[in-house]
């Protein structure tokens, strides 16, 4: 078991169904001491807030050997009580997060896919973005815990961002990474047109000028070449 004492979180994706019937989602931040940490798993409602900082104690999970992955203690036997190993220290001031994401901003999604690492912040040339159509026919949703969510998968309609990584892009073509976002799930979940769910780009503010963009990216422990987009963070200038 170690403890993390200053981690503060910069992303969370929407959730995922695990087999045993719990929620879970995946919580990526930054550490001074650490670098860049992922949790999972996690519960849906939990401290692990944005921009919040926090104590937690961990451990590491054997089924993923990613660097930057860990869980937090108890995860497994002690579901319910999981918050109990969690500790909100403070929030980050607005200038504070202005520096913290300029400072961290200096790799790009094709480094971090060279160098075999699975988390971090990118400052994006944004090119283009759309909700990619699958064709597909939802799931029928079903539990183990009487609760209904529904997952990415439960989404017929997905968000994707085309990019390219500033100042200068390693990678030979431009970047086509799926949106994973908690808030820009939530905001498709409850518009019940697709000319309503395009409007989540409007809210990221992809296309003015007048806010600075980062992206939170990370790879899939399943297959560690492919990144998503964990969370579009953005501040007007």
């Amino acid at each position: 078991m170690e403890e993390i004492n200053d981690l503060i979180i910069l992303g969370r994706s929407w959730p995922e169904l695990l087999r045993d019937g719990r929620y879970s989602v995946c919580v990526a931040g930054y550490s001074k001491e650490h670098g860049f940490i992922r949790l999972y798993p996690t519960k849906i409602f939990s401290p692990l807030k944005t921009w919040n900082i926090v104590r937690v104690k961990v451990e590491r999970n054997r089924a993923d050997t990613r660097k930057e992955s860990w869980k937090i203690v108890g995860s497994k036997e002690d579901w319910k009580h999981l918050d109990k190993n969690i500790k909100i220290l403070g929030v980050l001031k607005r200038e504070e997060r202005i520096n913290l994401l300029r400072n961290l901003s200096k790799d790009s999604t094709e480094t971090l896919r060279n160098q075999g690492r699975s988390l971090g912040l990118v400052k994006p040339e944004i090119l283009s973005w759309n909700l990619e159509d699958t064709g597909l026919t939802p799931p029928v949703q079903t539990t183990l815990t009487g609760l209904k969510l529904k997952t990415k998968k439960h989404f017929r309609n997905k968000p994707y961002i085309e990019y390219r990584c500033l100042p200068a892009c390693e990678s030979k073509s431009p970047h086509c990474q799926q949106l994973i976002e908690w808030g820009a799930y939530m905001w498709l979940n409850k518009q019940k047109t697709r000319e309503d769910q395009e409007k989540v780009f409007d809210n990221l503010k992809l296309n003015d000028k007048n806010w600075e963009k980062y992206f939170l990216v990370g790879n899939l422990a399943y297959k560690r070449k492919t990144f998503a987009i964990i969370s579009v963070m953005h501040f007007k200038k």
